[in-house]
C-alpha cells in the first residue's frame, strides 16, 4: 500500500480553528480490505478535522512562518504478517490435526431431530479416502493431520476464482461408477474448503494478536523520536 500525501487544510476543513490534516492513499481502488484503519474506495483518506488549534502554532511549532508536517505510518495487513513469518511457523499453522476438523464437518449436515442423508455422509467418507492419495490439489492427509499443500495465500486466491463444485464428475451418462466419482469428488471438495477455512480463521486470530504489539512498538518509536 502506498501512501502518496498529506492533506492539510491550514484554516480548518469544516472547522475555522483548528488545523486539519488527513493522510491519503494512492490507487485506493486497489485497496485491501485488511488495514487496521480501513482505507477503502470510499474512504481513502483519514485523519482530523481538529489536529491542533491554530492558536498553538506559534507556540514551538512554526520556525519563520513555516509549519515542516511528518507522518510516520505503519502497514499492518494480514499479507505482510503472513509473508513475514518464518517458514517453519507457516508450515506448523498451515496443517490442523483432522480430529478438530472432521467432527465440525459432520455436525455441519446433521440437523437434530431429522434423518441425516446418508449420501451426504457417504460422500464425506470417500473423499476423505480420496485425500490420503497423493497430487491433491488443495490438502493432503499426513499422519492423521490435515496439510495445506501449498502457501495459504495462493490457496486462497485460487479458490477465490475457480468453482466451489468439482469442473469433472458426472458426465451425465448414469452408471454406478460415475455417481462413485461425482460423490467423492464433492466429499473432497467439502472437507478442503472447510480444511482451509478452519487454517484461516486460526491464521487470523493471530494476525489479531500481532496488531496490538505492532501499535505498541510504533508507539515506543514516535516516543524515542520524540
Amino acid at each position: 500500500m502506498a501512501f502518496r500525501y498529506l492533506l492539510i487544510f491550514p484554516k480548518g476543513c469544516d472547522v475555522s480553528d483548528h488545523l486539519s490534516i488527513f493522510l491519503c492513499v494512492d490507487n485506493h481502488e486497489k485497496l485491501p480490505r485488511d488495514t487496521l484503519h480501513r482505507f477503502w474506495k470510499k474512504e481513502h483518506d483519514w485523519g482530523w478535522k481538529k489536529y491542533m488549534e491554530l492558536s498553538r502554532l506559534s507556540d514551538g511549532y512554526a520556525d519563520y512562518d513555516t509549519l515542516v508536517i511528518k507522518a510516520q505510518v505503519q502497514v499492518i495487513s494480514f499479507c505482510r504478517f503472513w509473508s513475514g513469518i518464518d517458514q517453519k511457523s507457516r508450515d506448523n499453522m498451515s496443517r490442523e490435526k483432522s480430529d478438530s476438523i472432521l467432527p465440525k464437518v459432520v455436525k455441519h449436515f446433521f440437523i437434530e431431530k431429522e434423518v441425516t442423508s446418508t449420501l451426504m455422509m457417504e460422500s464425506l467418507c470417500m473423499g476423505l479416502t480420496a485425500l490420503k492419495e497423493p497430487s491433491m490439489p488443495i490438502v493432503r492427509m499426513e499422519e492423521g493431520s490435515f496439510v495445506l499443500v501449498d502457501d495459504l495465500l495462493l490457496l486462497l486466491e485460487r479458490e477465490a476464482i475457480e468453482p466451489l463444485t468439482p469442473k469433472d464428475g458426472y458426465s451425465g451418462e448414469f452408471s454406478i461408477e460415475n455417481v462413485e466419482k461425482c460423490l467423492t469428488k464433492l466429499g473432497r471438495r467439502t472437507i478442503e474448503i472447510y480444511v482451509l477455512a478452519h487454517i484461516l480463521s486460526k491464521t487470523e486470530v493471530a494476525y489479531q494478536e500481532t496488531v496490538p504489539y505492532a501499535l505498541n512498538l510504533q508507539e515506543e518509536v514516535i516516543q524515542e523520536q520524540d
